[in-house]
């Protein structure tokens, strides 16, 4: 019995060893292989010699404050349970289901593991063997399997340029510390690959990931600056990481150039709100006697601010600021508080923010001096704007001005030429509905100012209500440096971690603009998570059909930190940051920032512009915005009646019309007709000679107000709406 016994042993040890040989080898090989797409890192865990393995336990470190894990991708014939310990390593283990040990072919990928790009560095590592979770994998019957495992670090984000650029007062092109630094310069590094940007904060320093490779690196010029060094090489690659780039830029004159941004989140109803008034000069000099006046709507009170102002007026904030070096600025913030009554629901408040002295740096000698203003206000039962010349000389010509009536319908349109100081008043009835006067620009102004303002609420409509919405259609006529303007409806919900809302919203279902228009950005985050963050990136690719060259930054008193990352991401990181849950305190569970941007010079009309982002939060949430649509368009109200010139010598009808339109005019010639929808889409132009035309190209639209105008060569005789009804 006792020789069957030991047979049996030594016929279970043969077998034990022939399994070993079999399902076993002398090590397992792992390496890791990262890569970068877009703002994610991938990274790919690799074996070689993998055979006869039951089960097994891989960790590696990696930096938790560059890099976020996101997901992991498992090799089919493995099913992985994965965990992440204290955000700094990655740990996860594997047993076999199955009866007989795996074994996979070498350079086969384990895992792929994903992870979302907090910050850029020079070199990102991955090394394996956390403290005490060693790399371990074992045979079907327990033996250790020895394991080699390579960590690896890579230079994921090419090279890096960082410099500081500063305003050479000296004139010896040479920067020095005691000289202010060139805020929201443009430096440019441009290579046979493609052009890069990078734009100065505002002590002048700034930073541009490039891959590797070959550039020419310059500092854009401005208005009041040009570069000293001109253009310089330089070369990036795994000896040459790091380059340093930080030339002086010499005034072309002496003159102090101030910015005024009045900024907010988003503006509820019923609620408190932390708002901003950022001021700098971006000037060569030091400008004098500053100070601010704050126009805001008569339904927002003041709940306390950081500096103390004075009242000039109802509504009307003066904050006396001083003195202002070159370069240099500051921000005064303002918590408000909207109205609480129900009638305010979703009505448009509306604010503005002038800095003085507004002086112009170096005006076109063809420039009048003249400046228009509009201002309106709700007065005895009546629409009252007034249009009034604030500049320092007369109007040499005069300007076409239109009004635009809730849709952008042309109403009522006319011409001004106003002596300095003089104004005119324009009245409507009040009757509910929402009006905006819009002037064109003066002659060889220096920012081409659409000077503008909108009434909304003014009396009522039949049905007893008041039309809303419209008033953000349009640009806000604050185009130039010295005026910031802020309108916001106010709603009763935001609750998304991330809304992004811009001025102007566009007209029309399509949100038509002018391929001239500045459009402001406003990102509003907001904490919806569990616990605090104290550390926020929100990242935002910038649509091609905008032009980089033109983004200014709207400064935060939270943002710490931004950079352009690829060619065309914006990168905001908000560190350190104590973000309370939205639960636990609404108001400081909020941050904001804007810029603003233009459309690029060669943009075409029905180009579609698109723009949403994506924030990242340190505990955890990662979050996507709504996208905000416009689209480049024409404005109907370009083709308002102009008294002085057109005469009322064409009928239209039948005017409502369900089918055919006729138009007869007075006397005989050649004339184009045009017909537009509600956006300012064009429907038609169609010439033709006598004095009738009829189209049917209204036949098949939609219910609803259209409008036409009728030209000949040398100008418009009629312009106007046509309403139609559908046939039943």
């Amino acid at each position: 019995m006792r020789r069957i016994i030991k047979n049996i042993i030594l016929g279970l040890g043969l077998l034990v060893t022939l399994w070993n040989k079999a399902y076993s080898q002398d090590t397992v090989r792992l390496y890791l292989i990262p890569s970068l797409s877009g703002d994610t890192v991938r990274l790919q865990l690799l074996a070689r010699q993998f055979t006869g393995v039951d089960k097994f336990s891989v960790s590696f470190n990696y930096s938790h404050t560059d890099l976020q894990f996101s997901n992991v991708n498992l090799q089919p014939n493995l099913s992985v349970q994965n965990e992440v310990k204290d955000s700094v390593f990655l740990n996860f283990s594997w047993t076999n289901p199955n009866a007989f040990p795996l074994s996979l072919p070498d350079n086969s990928v384990l895992a792929e593991f994903s992870f979302v790009v907090l910050r850029r560095n020079v070199q990102t590592c991955f090394d394996f063997g956390a403290p005490a979770r060693p790399a371990a994998f074992f045979t079907p019957l327990g033996a250790l399997i020895p394991v080699i495992a390579e960590g690896v670090c890579s230079h994921l984000f090419g090279g890096v340029i960082t410099g500081q650029l500063r305003l050479d007062v000296n004139q010896d092109c040479i920067s020095t510390p005691d000289e202010p630094p060139a805020a929201q310069q443009i430096i440019r590094f441009k290579s046979g690959t493609g052009d890069y940007m990078a734009i100065t904060k505002d002590d002048g320093s700034y930073s541009r990931y490039l891959p590797f490779g070959s550039y020419t690196v310059s500092a854009g010029a401005t208005l009041l600056t040009q570069s000293c060094l001109g253009q310089q090489p330089v070369i990036l690659n795994d000896q040459n990481l790091q380059f340093d780039y930080s030339p002086a830029v010499s005034p072309k004159s002496l003159c102090p150039l101030l910015h005024v941004e009045y900024n907010s989140g988003l503006l509820e109803w019923c609620k408190s709100v932390n708002t901003s008034l950022r001021y700098f000069n971006y000037g060569t000099e030091q400008a004098d006697n500053v100070y601010i006046l704050l126009s805001l709507d008569p339904s927002l009170t003041v709940e306390q601010t950081s500096v103390p102002y004075t009242l000039s007026g109802p509504s009307l904030l003066r904050f006396d600021i001083g003195s202002i070096n070159a370069q240099t600025g500051s921000q005064i913030n303002i918590r408000l508080k909207s109205s609480c009554s129900t009638s305010m629901q979703n009505r448009t408040v509306q604010g503005i923010a002038r800095i003085f002295p507004s002086d112009y740096c170096s005006p076109s000698p063809l420039y009048s001096g003249a400046e228009l203003e509009v201002t309106a206000l709700c007065i005895n039962n009546e629409d009252v704007f007034e249009i009034k010349n604030t500049g320092t000389a007369d109007m040499k010509t005069s300007l076409v001005f239109n009004t635009v009536e809730d849709d952008i319908m042309p109403n009522f349109g006319g011409k001004i030429k106003l002596d300095k100081g003089a104004s005119e008043i324009i009245r409507f009835p009040a009757d509910g509905k929402t009006r905006i006067i819009i002037v064109d620009t003066i002659s060889n102004h220096p920012y081409g100012v659409h000077a503008s303002a909108g009434l909304e609420g003014c009396g009522t409509l039949p049905n007893g209500s008041v039309s809303k919405g419209y008033i953000n259609n349009f640009a806000q006529g604050d185009q130039q440096p010295s005026v910031s303007r802020y309108s916001s409806e106010l709603h009763t919900n935001s609750n998304a971690p991330l809304q992004i809302t811009a001025l102007p919203e566009g007209a029309g279902n399509f949100h038509y603009i002018n391929k001239d228009d500045r459009i402001n950005y406003t990102f509003l985050i907001q904490n919806t998570g569990n616990n605090a963050a104290h550390r926020v990136i929100v990242r935002n690719v910038i649509p091609s059909a905008l032009d980089i060259s033109t983004l200014q930054i709207a400064r935060s008193e939270f943002l710490t930190d931004w950079s352009l990352v690829d060619q065309r991401t914006l990168e905001l990181v908000f560190d350190p940051i104590n973000l309370p849950p939205s639960a636990e305190n609404a108001i400081s569970s909020k941050i904001y920032f804007s810029y603003s941007i233009k459309p690029q010079t060669e943009i075409t009309v029905n180009t579609v512009i698109n723009n949403s982002a994506q924030v990242l939060m340190d505990n955890g949430i990662i979050s996507n915005s709504d996208v905000v649509r416009h689209t480049i368009g024409s404005f109907i109200f370009t083709i308002s009646s102009d008294p002085d010139s057109e005469q009322d010598d064409v009928k239209v009808y039948p005017n409502p019309s369900s089918g055919t339109v006729y138009f007869a005019c007075n006397s005989e010639g050649t004339y184009w007709l045009y017909l537009y929808d509600l956006q300012g889409a064009l429907i038609e132009i169609r010439p033709f000679s006598g004095k009738s035309i009829s189209t049917d190209a209204l036949a098949a639209a939609m219910e609803g107000m259209y409008a036409y105008t009728i030209c000949t060569k040398e100008k418009r005789i009629a312009s106007g709406k046509i309403i139609i009804k559908n046939k039943n």
